[in-house]
């Protein structure tokens, strides 16, 4: 037979691995599987033109806010936007910040302790005026526009009470500590106090430990219950009347968080292990269905931290637990990690949203443990000053067949920067116990790929940048040859 070129069979691929992702891993460590660090995903589907985008985002970057707290015992933060006042809680102080410029106004001595929460919110009176209330877990005091502080003295009022108060129709509503007592303010004084005027979160026995507020209800957070609260306008005694319906087996455990109409927390139902929760109206659910990995994690914990924050025109739940931060879009609901500068987590405590030099909207956040506030800004691609990098790390791909494949050349789809800038690629054809030396691809280039890598059955990716510009990316595109065995 006659020499041929043309093979009988043409075994020369192309295929795409998209790099939108959900987060899993099988290993305690967090180092196998799915791992995106310091990005979300950017899926927008326009069904009116059938156009389909899922895109990975590098996160904005962070700028350290104008005012240091002294001290890095952070206990509390309020936004009072009609005062464009920031308030922070350090010590036994409270720090008086105009919002926008981070200029210091004053400084309050209004505590004794120097630990624990403290918590805030706003207060109407009947006569329209608005007063900022602050409790430190004994005192409850008041600070109106003028920065002047009064100090509740009622001996009714509960001496050991939960920091984190609320507000609703004009009562100030406060839990007894080792109780399932909810106090109520007299009306229109959320200094003033009668005794008897509470009532009891009895449904099961188990102690109350936090207050929050969810549309009109108050919701009451046990440790192994959560009960609502609505105001019944009741002629004496507590106002509140409890709403059995939607009263759910789910015990709280920390990282409450607020945004919108949802609640935000880890909690624990009978016999399952920690999990985020999402509570919205009188719906509570799951935020981590699929997500094994996560609560997989949580398991060994039972201290955890939450806050809301938004960049890049999207919010997100962030919880932190053990060395690990995790980052819950609320549109998508898809899970990625957080890292600050060169650090392994982002443990935020406190957030809120502020306008700052012209900018409307900037999420301004405490990491535990730092006296320095940051926010989040689109603009900037670094933690203050520091390059941070954004890791994307794929499962594996065996291209539909564990046949040997010899990979020829690998592109990546993604944005390009404005001058030169590389990203790191690396691949494991072992499971992930060992990953190939780095190779860099200069995403300014028109054609941001290289050639030659090397023989594998199944391959898995691992892409870092670290460079001060923004990345979106969408797929690696995967040029090989297949073996015959």
């Amino acid at each position: 037979m006659a020499f041929t070129k043309t093979p009988a069979e043409n075994t020369d691929q192309t295929k795409y691995v998209n790099l939108v992702q959900q987060i899993k891993n099988r290993d305690k460590a967090g180092t196998k599987d799915i791992i995106p660090i310091n990005c979300y995903f950017d899926m927008q589907d326009n069904k009116r033109v059938g156009d389909k985008d899922d895109e990975v985002v590098k996160r904005d970057g962070t700028v350290a806010y104008a005012y240091t707290i002294p001290s890095a015992t952070i206990r509390g933060m309020h936004y009072w936007k009609d005062q464009n006042k920031l308030f922070v809680a350090y010590d036994d102080k409270i720090a008086v910040i105009t919002a926008s410029t981070g200029v210091l106004v004053t400084t309050l001595t209004p505590w004794v302790s120097t630990t624990g929460d403290v918590g805030f919110t706003e207060f109407e009176y009947t006569s329209t005026a608005v007063k900022l209330v602050a409790c430190d877990g004994t005192k409850i005091i008041t600070i109106d526009s003028g920065n002047t502080v009064v100090t509740g003295a009622d001996v009714d009022q509960p001496t050991t009470i939960s920091p984190h108060i609320v507000y609703l129709d004009g009562y100030l509503f406060i839990l007894k500590l080792n109780s399932t007592d909810i106090y109520n303010s007299n009306l229109d004084d959320p200094l003033a106090y009668t005794a008897g005027d509470f009532i009891t979160a009895e449904s099961t026995p188990d102690l109350a430990v936090r207050l929050a507020r969810l549309n009109n209800y108050i919701v009451v957070f046990g440790t192994t219950t959560i009960e609502y609260f609505w105001d019944a306008a009741n002629a004496s005694g507590s106002p509140l009347q409890r709403y059995d319906t939607p009263i759910k087996l789910i015990g709280y455990l920390g990282g409450l968080a607020e945004y919108n109409n949802k609640l935000y927390f880890v909690g624990q139902s009978k016999n399952t292990s920690p999990d985020v929760y999402i509570m919205e109206d009188l719906k509570i659910r799951s935020a981590t269905e699929s997500q094994e990995s996560i609560r997989r994690y949580m398991m060994p914990y039972s201290s955890f931290l939450g806050a809301v924050v938004s960049m890049g025109g999207r919010y997100f739940y962030v919880m932190t637990v053990g060395t690990v931060t995790y980052m819950l879009d609320a549109t998508t609901e898809l899970w990625t990690r957080l890292a600050f500068k060169a650090t392994s987590t982002m443990p935020i405590i406190l957030a809120v949203t502020i306008p700052i030099s012209g900018q409307e909207n900037n999420s301004l956040f405490v990491q535990s443990g730092s006296a320095t506030l940051h926010y989040f800004d689109a603009d900037i691609y670094q933690d203050a000053g520091t390059n941070f990098t954004v890791t994307m790390q794929t499962d594996k791909e065996k291209f539909d067949t564990l046949r040997v494949k010899m990979f020829s050349r690998i592109i990546i789809h993604a944005n390009k920067p404005s001058a030169s800038s590389n990203i790191d690629v690396s691949w494991t054809d072992d499971d992930y116990q060992t990953f190939s030396t780095p190779r860099s691809i200069d995403l300014s280039v028109a054609f941001p790929g290289f050639y030659r890598l090397g023989l594998s059955r199944e391959r898995a990716f691992k892409l870092t940048y670290t460079d001060n510009y923004p990345l979106r990316m969408s797929m690696l595109e995967i040029d090989y040859n297949l073996g015959q065995k």
